[in-house]
């Protein structure tokens, strides 16, 4: 199991429930997850799926706190 995988998953899930904290967070499960990914087509190693699922939710997250900075931008300018 790769290791990279299993914490592009917890980073995607926990995105997705920590507030403020959470866009970094996204942005760190997808670029482990890109990692991951990479390094399993070079090896025999298992975890593809939980990294599929980390940028998953790593992606919802950050195109959740995408919309959210434009609609705050919206009512601040």
């Amino acid at each position: 199991m790769n290791s990279k995988s299993v914490a592009s998953l917890i980073l995607g899930i926990l995105s997705l429930v920590i507030p403020l904290f959470g866009f970094f967070l996204a942005i760190a499960a997808i670029i482990l997850s890109r990692q991951s990914i990479n390094e399993m087509s070079s090896s025999d190693s298992q975890g593809k799926g939980l990294s599929i699922a980390g940028r998953i939710c790593g992606a919802l997250a950050l195109a959740g706190y995408c919309v959210l900075f434009l609609y705050l931008a919206k009512y601040w300018f």
